[in-house]
């Protein structure tokens, strides 16, 4: 038979080692979440150069319609490019497997373009999107 005391010891073990795998599991997340915010800012800086590039030589920036497809392929909608080149590979998803939301002109920025994404909730317009200045 086990000493009582034991028992007692035993459990309060259990519990700790639980009670470790569960903040471990937490910072775990947040460090997920922190390495996916990132990488969003690193994308949208990275095509931030080709929208400058497209709209130096064509005088606009693409419209929300054609997106940011127009840096893969030339449009067929109006107003078409006056010297359309391919600008990007392709374009990225965010770290949720969603299309970057692109609108322009912008609501954030109504001069230019806003380029953000709708984060884990993949709904633009919610508290969780990423936008560039993320973290600042």
């Amino acid at each position: 038979m086990i000493p009582r005391t034991a028992l007692v010891i035993l459990g309060l073990l259990m519990a700790a080692i639980a009670a470790g795998v569960m903040v471990a599991s937490i910072r775990l997340n947040a460090t997920v979440d922190g390495v996916n915010h990132w990488r969003v800012v690193g994308d949208i800086k990275a095509m931030n150069e080709p929208l400058k590039l497209y709209h130096t030589l064509n005088g606009s920036f693409p419209t929300t319609e054609q997106g940011l497809r127009a840096l893969v392929e030339e449009t067929a909608s109006s107003p078409r490019p006056t010297h359309w080149r391919r600008l990007f590979e392709g374009v990225p998803k965010d770290p949720w497997d969603t299309d970057y939301m692109y609108r322009c002109p912008g609501v954030r920025h109504p001069d230019e373009y806003d380029l953000f994404s709708a984060g884990p909730d993949r709904k633009a317009d919610t508290r969780d999107d990423v936008w560039e200045d993320w973290g600042k």
